[in-house]
């Protein structure tokens, strides 16, 4: 598939991945894109067959999970 994310820029790859409710998507590029910006739209094609779209939301990193640890008390 192919996802636009600013009107005036061509079309790009892209990789789609549905979430596991079937809600949200996550977009994987190909290469690094310029300017995504959070509240804009994205548009994903096939062709010119029209796949879908969404408003771009922040990514959040997730917190890092604490490590376990295993010690010998002395």
């Amino acid at each position: 598939a192919t996802v636009q994310i600013r009107y005036r820029t061509p079309p790009v790859p892209v990789t789609i991945i549905p979430d596991a409710n079937a809600e949200q998507v996550k977009l994987e590029f190909t290469e690094p894109q310029f300017g995504v910006t959070p509240g804009q739209a994205a548009v994903w094609y096939a062709g010119d067959r029209l796949l879908g779209g969404g408003i771009i939301q922040p990514f959040v990193t997730p917190a890092p999970q604490p490590q376990e640890a295993m010690a010998t008390h002395v």
